[in-house]
């Protein structure tokens, strides 16, 4: 059949005669896709299982004190979720991750000219965030939650196989390294909004006034406030209070606080059915501390201090402990206070306190006639603004 001039046909028998290859079409018709197959569900798998844990984690998480399945008081997905940390403006930082998840699988199941740049911003986004999370986890809080790991872990993934797909949907480098820096600065902005926005105190239960008498003081005598630190050894939330008070009798002189160990372990603490394993010498550790205040009181803060210093996941262990203890006082007479069952009925006695607080969790600041503080405490200046409004 003869052709007329002209039409792509001729075109295409006249490179063949020719030895040419036939033009490209106009680049605004030619599609690309995003990968093979294999690749491509890959990366949508991925993507849509860090969806589905970050919509699970928001799920749980969404209430004053829901925590997913696993995750009791002490634990290291306690510590990471309930902490300042786990809520972005008032709402849980799973959700941003949610977000970030289904706008990734979207744009990469997308043939739209911006997909790719939305690809690029959202994969660097999360890649940010994730390593963000991360070294909060190991060097902030000094806990780990397993949840949040796989989620960083499984949406990187993710991330990383959708920014390898760019250049053959048609990004640059250049053009790649673009989107990649807005979605770098929207993470880090992020990061920048929790850092200078510290999530409000949590308070809960009723108001207790306990004996102080029976309890190791710091800060002046004739101190205007008096509050009182119930906390764990072992629990790094505790810790970071704890330091925090000492640091702020030396710069308040109308402040005194009360030192109370307590125990959350259930085999002194029936409060608690279960607890993370770093609890595990819970009971010992407060039992040896108060044998100690027992024996020698202007002794027990030095001890008192030495148990929390420590820097990495778990609590001074039992065996240096006691050592450190015969170092302090008196081993006859530390064995006699333990033997008699003086520290622990003191124990039993500062645990009793902690359950009229109503208090779910440690640490927990008495404040006189004041709802109890509990939780970790971003900054004293918190602290400060409910005492200073109670003059």
């Amino acid at each position: 059949m003869i052709q007329p001039r002209g039409t792509s046909r001729g075109t295409h028998d006249d490179a063949e005669r020719t030895g040419a290859s036939p033009p490209s079409p106009p680049e605004s018709t030619r599609k690309t896709p995003p990968a093979g197959n294999a690749g491509r569900w890959a990366v949508a798998a991925l993507a849509g299982a860090a969806l589905a844990l970050a919509l699970f984690l928001t799920w749980q998480t969404a209430g004053q004190q829901a925590l997913p399945p696993g995750c009791g008081e002490g634990s290291g997905c306690g510590e990471v979720l309930s902490s300042a940390y786990g809520k972005l403006l008032g709402l849980p930082v799973s959700a941003f991750a949610a977000a970030a998840y289904a706008t990734l699988l979207v744009a990469w199941f997308s043939t739209a000219r911006g997909a790719a740049w939305i690809i690029a911003a959202t994969s660097a986004a999360i890649l940010t965030a994730a390593g963000w999370f991360v070294w909060l986890q190991l060097f902030e809080l000094n806990a780990v939650c397993v949840y949040c790991m796989i989620d960083h872990g499984v949406g990187a993934a993710a991330s990383l196989g959708a920014l390898a797909s760019l250049a053959k949907r048609g990004l640059t480098l250049p053009q790649s390294g673009l989107a990649a820096g807005a979605g770098v600065a929207a993470a880090a902005a992020m990061a920048g909004v929790q850092l200078l926005t510290p999530a409000p105190i949590a308070q809960e239960g009723v108001a207790v006034d306990g004996d102080q008498a029976h309890h190791v003081t710091i800060g002046a005598d004739d101190a205007t406030h008096r509050l009182q630190l119930l906390f764990d050894y072992a629990c790094p939330h505790c810790r970071e209070a704890h330091e925090m008070m000492f640091a702020a009798v030396e710069a308040r002189p109308d402040l005194a606080v009360a030192l109370v160990p307590i125990a959350i372990h259930p085999a002194c603490n029936d409060a608690f059915d279960s607890v993370s394993d770093r609890f595990h010498e819970s009971c010992e550790l407060a039992t040896l501390a108060l044998a100690v205040q027992a024996v020698n009181p202007d002794a027990f803060v030095a001890f008192d201090r030495w148990l929390y210093d420590w820097d990495a996941f778990q609590p001074r262990p039992l065996d240096e402990a006691r050592a450190k203890a015969e170092a302090l006082v008196d081993t006859a007479r530390l064995d006699e206070a333990i033997a008699s069952g003086a520290a622990a009925q003191h124990l039993r006695a500062n645990i009793d306190l902690f359950k009229q607080s109503q208090a779910s969790r440690v640490p927990v600041l008495l404040i006189a006639g004041r709802q109890p503080i509990v939780g970790r405490i971003g900054s004293f200046d918190q602290v400060a603004d409910l005492l200073d409004g109670a003059e």
